[in-house]
């Protein structure tokens, strides 16, 4: 019986075995990434308790400093398409200071408009 491709299915018969293979493969690719990351979290954590308070604030410091993508660039296009794509690489602590920032920076009117848009979302 021939297939999509052309070849009959005894002509390819390690076609369908070695997808399943390429998934098992993955899948188990995929463990040990988590494994390993799981295993440098802990060693991580482990050398931050046991570093000396102030040697661990930084160097912590420093790592998060090169961590950071920095400021949102100017839009070229869209300013709130760029805003979100900056928004997915900032580290938290980006997010919420420039949030506090730019909020700070608006009108009482724009507050007040900006505070009823995010009230009204997080209740629908």
């Amino acid at each position: 019986m021939a297939n999509l491709s052309g070849f009959t299915e005894m002509e390819n018969p390690g076609a369908l075995a070695g997808a399943t293979g390429a998934k098992e493969q993955s899948e188990r690719d995929v463990q040990q990434d988590y494994t390993m990351r799981r295993e440098w979290a802990n060693t991580l954590r482990m050398v931050i308790e046991n570093c000396d308070p102030a040697d661990a604030a930084l160097i912590m410091s420093d790592a998060l400093e090169r961590m950071r993508p920095g400021a949102p660039v100017p839009p070229l296009l869209n300013a709130l398409d760029e805003a979100r794509t900056w928004a997915e690489w900032a580290t938290p602590f980006e997010r919420k200071a420039f949030c506090l920032a730019s909020f700070n920076a608006l009108s009482p009117k724009e507050q007040a408009g900006f505070l009823a848009h995010v009230s009204g979302r997080a209740a629908a």
